[in-house]
């Protein structure tokens, strides 16, 4: 019988798959780029989308295709990886920022959500809360932010 693949596994055959296919391929560096950002990162995030990974996990995944698209564009290796992910450099999509951005836009939603989803969320606060021993809300913090006073966790006040 053969053993299911993880989403971990499968997002780095996607990736091996992709280097392997390329890696032949006379292609320039922006049909790479365009490859990379509307195939490969959309294949992943889909995958990956209730899972939350490690920092090293999403590097392991991106070093491997900053190694092929630094190849295949005739960038010496030890170029920086902020030219590749710049929106002034190239602009390939890092999995690491992908994957904050989806959880701070499910975490937004959850916060201006109406009717069910906001009691549910409220009760998550109020477990989180005893759960911490903290006598304040952890929406605290956020309320207090719109207010343009910033509070510390061991209550001390100071403008912003």
């Amino acid at each position: 019988m053969v053993k299911p693949l993880t989403s971990k596994e499968s997002c780095k055959n996607i990736i091996k798959r992709y280097n392997k296919t390329i890696s032949f391929k006379q292609i320039t560096d922006l049909q790479m780029k365009y490859i990379y950002n509307h195939v490969i990162i959309p294949r992943v995030d889909y995958k990956v989308q209730l899972l939350v990974w490690t920092n090293s996990q999403t590097e392991k995944l991106n070093s491997t295709c900053r190694y092929m698209f630094k190849r295949k564009a005739s960038l010496p290796l030890t170029t920086p990886n902020s030219i590749i992910h710049s929106s002034l450099g190239y602009a390939i999509k890092d999995i690491n920022t992908i994957q904050a951005q989806r959880q701070l836009s499910r975490l937004y939603n959850q916060v201006i959500s109406k009717g069910v989803m906001k009691d549910i969320f409220e009760i998550d606060c109020k477990q989180l809360q005893s759960e911490l021993l903290s006598n304040k809300s952890p929406l605290h913090r956020l309320k207090s932010k719109k207010s343009g006073i910033n509070q510390s966790p061991i209550g001390h006040q100071s403008a912003t």
